[in-house]
């Protein structure tokens, strides 16, 4: 009798509310594109805090029936179900703590039940991931891989499957994770869940830069029963694959994005659009265009912040690297800073380039500024004045209007984006987590992210509103005679600033290209050791070396390119141990 009321009475109706939290996870979840998706779907909570709990009424619910199976059904052979409902409800509480401990309390205590202890195991490791505890996730993995042979119901892998292809994906190993989400999806039953996997499976067969099999999986998410937005992402990456494979496509790629825009249902997705259409110029090194579309995207973004954020992002990068602007580029900088979520990969690399960019824009000037004076020393005497005439004349419009530019921006306090915990329950306002999320949504797009301080409402203080206190904090407030901002000089005195500066003489010649020297050392040592960036580094050091091969800081730059590379053979060491 116990068998039967603890099954049919509580084990069932839990697991209907189970379901129907899933479901609902699923459909208000908001999905960003521009990276890899989840391959499974948890609350999102401050994971610092221990006590941290949503309260949600379904969970509620289930930790109430599945304790009475434990305390008035113990002779049930529901037991270790009950501890599993426990886990479960806890972890999409947001409790992973007290989850961690009901499924790792199953798993030692029910080892002669192989499901149940599959399943605290797999789910356990999601609890330890969500916590961001990796390597002791990785330790559990390696006991659920061990049962898995032992398991006959094929059903029954298609989960854990999913968990070892997610902890693939966190360690940067996609050939594993291509590999278990292959047997992930051949092991599934539900549909959304195999439509969800095979577009994770395309992503990492296009991060690979295996275009063919990316287009393929694509092509089946596009024929599914994906939602629309999946759809429109997946035809999306379809055209811009068909691109980089060359051939035919190559040349309708413009076509058939700009066909996109005429369709209704892409309203709200034309900023991605109009993000592909510029990337695709930028490829092709066409800058102005590749400019004039990313301000399109950013102006048709409707709800999506994050796409904001990376053409904010794309134009800062352009007007930094290309334009020399850096004026507009710390603009665009800060508003990438207040628009991207802080979990954007890079995002603290961009917060720190935004905080220190005086000091790049300082090198970069003096490169810039001596290389324009020894081209201009190499032309004959006679060209040489209209030369520097024409260099100093618009200095001061220049300045001027980037000045402006920067002004105008300074002001806009982008919205920040998306929420993805709605959920509705309590009637109590304060309870209910999905009102709650609206008005926390409502609240961040009128006022933008502000922190809970003093004069909270005053908009104009810094541009960077969410981390205004950080930096201030570590920023030093004193600036070095070098450092400061450039004084607009009229053009009579640029005029012969510019031709007292020019190396006419190899002395002069040889003092102009340390000044470039040391320069390039500086930023290159700067995005190494200040931005912890060696990607970047490394690029500034063999330009040098490229541009200056017997130059006074050879030895240290030697050594810095032999720590990045033995950096990166480390890195690459470590996937292929893990491959292993």
């Amino acid at each position: 009798m116990q068998n039967l009321t603890a099954r049919y009475n509580y084990i069932y109706n839990a697991k209907v509310l189970l379901i129907n939290h899933q479901q609902e996870i699923t459909e208000t979840y908001v999905d960003n594109y521009d990276q890899i998706l989840p391959v499974y779907l948890g609350p999102e909570t401050d994971n610092n805090e221990v006590s941290t709990s949503l309260n949600l009424k379904p969970m509620d619910d289930i930790i109430k029936k599945a304790q009475t199976i434990i305390l008035e059904k113990s002779y049930s052979n529901y037991i270790d179900d009950a501890y599993i409902l426990l886990g479960k409800a806890n972890f999409f509480n947001g409790n992973y703590f007290n989850a961690t401990e009901y499924f790792d309390y199953t798993a030692k205590t029910y080892k002669g039940n192989v499901n149940s202890q599959l399943e605290a195991l797999n789910w356990k490791a999601r609890s330890l991931m969500q916590l961001k505890r990796i390597s002791e996730a990785n330790k559990v993995l390696d006991s659920l891989e061990s049962i898995l042979p032992d398991i006959k119901k094929k059903s029954n892998l298609a989960e854990p499957f999913a968990t070892l292809a997610q902890m693939c994906i966190y360690l940067d190993n996609n050939a594993a994770a291509i590999s278990y989400l292959k047997d992930a999806i051949k092991a599934g039953t539900g549909t959304d869940n195999r439509i969800r996997w095979t577009y994770i499976l395309a992503q990492l067969y296009e991060r690979q830069k295996n275009y063919p099999d990316a287009l393929i999986n694509y092509r089946k998410v596009v024929k599914s029963n994906a939602p629309f937005e999946m759809y429109f992402n997946a035809n999306l990456n379809q055209i811009k694959l068909r691109t980089l494979q060359g051939g035919p496509q190559k040349a309708n790629k413009q076509d058939q994005l700009l066909r996109l825009l005429k369709d209704d249902k892409n309203l709200d997705y034309n900023d991605q659009v109009y993000f592909q259409i510029a990337e695709s110029h930028a490829a092709d090194e066409e800058y102005t265009e590749a400019l004039k579309y990313y301000q399109l995207s950013i102006q048709k973004s409707t709800t999506n912040q994050y796409q904001k954020g990376l053409s904010y992002l794309r134009i800062a990068d352009l007007n930094f690297k290309v334009f020399k602007d850096y004026l507009k580029a710390k603009s665009y900088y800060d508003s990438t800073v207040n628009t991207l979520p802080k979990n954007y990969p890079g995002y603290e690399l961009i917060l720190k380039k935004n905080q220190n960019l005086q000091y790049l824009t300082n090198r970069y000037q003096i490169i810039s500024v001596e290389d324009t004076l020894q081209s201009i020393a190499k032309l004959p005497e006679a060209d040489r004045a209209a030369k520097i005439q024409q260099l100093a004349t618009p200095v001061a419009t220049t300045q001027q209007s980037a000045n402006t530019n920067s002004a105008s921006t300074a002001g806009y306090q982008p919205n920040y984006g998306r929420n993805n915990t709605a959920q509705l329950q309590s009637s109590f306002y304060f309870s209910n987590p999905a009102a709650v999320s609206i008005g926390f949504s409502d609240f961040k797009r009128k006022w933008g992210n502000r922190k809970l301080e003093n004069n909270w409402r005053q908009s104009i203080r810094t541009s960077a509103q969410e981390t205004s206190q950080e930096i201030a904090n570590n920023i030093n407030t004193s600036t070095e005679p070098d450092e400061a901002a450039p004084v607009v000089k009229d053009p009579q005195t640029l005029i012969k600033q510019y031709t007292d500066a020019l190396p006419v003489t190899p002395e002069l010649l040889a003092k102009s290209n340390q000044k470039i020297i040391d320069a390039y050392y500086e930023i290159a040592s700067f995005y190494l050791q200040e931005l912890n960036s060696p990607k970047e580094a490394a690029e500034v050091y063999q330009l040098l070396l490229s541009r200056f091969p017997a130059n006074n800081h050879l030895a240290a730059t030697y050594y810095s390119l032999f720590l990045i590379n033995k950096g990166v053979m480390k890195q690459n060491l470590q996937i292929s141990r893990a491959e292993f």
